[in-house]
């Protein structure tokens, strides 16, 4: 009980605005803010060809003003899960897709994570959060059921509890992160296990997924569904050790994935 108490205690007097994120070198970083974006089409049509902010592919998205996590702007996905707005992972190449020299590391000994903010249309196609060609996707369906698929062989579509409104017309964070080092899915060979998370002001859902096999580096990150998307981020180095939640949600949930991360997680 003590224990308990001490924690709280230290979740209380840390603010928000004193959270920060574990030293590392970030790929990209984007929030779709003016002036580099501007309201309209991302273009990148026809596929290939650079659009804003050197996003591409074969997309429909916009910038809009319609919805914003930070700031005032976000991009609206083309409303296709297999079609959607592209970018290079290649931090020399930032502003010109499809340019990818040098591919995103994330092999068994690399450490790397991506993330990105997500309000999900109630119906749609969902939103999903891609790393071609690498082949790792974390999916949140019309009907609040998240989904992880892979392009690896021998790796099948997880099968996971739906969350239901929680994910649903509001922002929710969306995170994939590997630890090279670190065995959490219990199979006893370190670097073969990837966690993910949806985090929101009513959710907070953390699963892991073992790996059998390694498949080719990603090039890109892609943002495709009904849905808009902000803040995203993605790194080849440590993850963010804390990410804060909006309002009073950011101290309850804390709590609850320091006390009881295990709990939720879903192998």
């Amino acid at each position: 009980m003590q224990h308990i108490a001490l924690l709280v205690l230290v979740l209380v007097v840390v603010t928000p605005s004193a959270v920060t994120q574990a030293a590392t070198v970030t790929t990209l970083t984007v929030g779709f803010e003016s002036p580099d974006f501007a309201i309209g089409a991302i273009g990148g049509n026809p596929p290939y060809s650079a659009g804003q902010g050197g996003w591409g592919g074969y997309s429909a998205g916009a910038i809009s003003d319609a919805q914003a996590h930070g700031g005032t702007q976000s991009l609206r996905a083309g409303g296709s899960l297999t079609l959607g707005a592209t970018h290079s992972l290649d931090p020399a190449n930032q502003g010109d897709y499809p340019s990818a020299s040098v591919t995103f590391p994330t092999g068994y000994a690399s450490d790397w994570w991506v993330q990105a903010w997500v309000r999900v249309d109630s119906g749609g196609a969902g939103a999903r959060l891609a790393m071609p060609s690498w082949g790792w996707y974390l999916q949140i369906s019309g009907a609040g059921t998240p989904s992880l698929e892979s392009a690896i062989p021998g790796q099948p579509p997880a099968s996971l509890p739906s969350l239901g409104s929680s994910v649903l017309d509001r922002w929710v964070l969306v995170q994939m992160a590997h630890d090279s080092t670190a065995d959490d899915c219990g199979q006893g060979i370190a670097g073969r296990c990837i966690d993910f998370s949806i985090r929101g002001d009513d959710v907070d859902f953390a699963f892991s997924r073992y790996y059998t096999a390694s498949g080719p580096l990603s090039q890109y990150l892609m943002l495709t569904g009904d849905a808009f998307w902000d803040d995203v981020a993605a790194s080849s180095g440590a993850p963010p050790a804390l990410v804060p939640l909006p309002g009073a949600a950011w101290l309850f949930a804390s709590a609850l994935a320091l006390l009881g991360r295990q709990r939720r997680r879903v192998a």
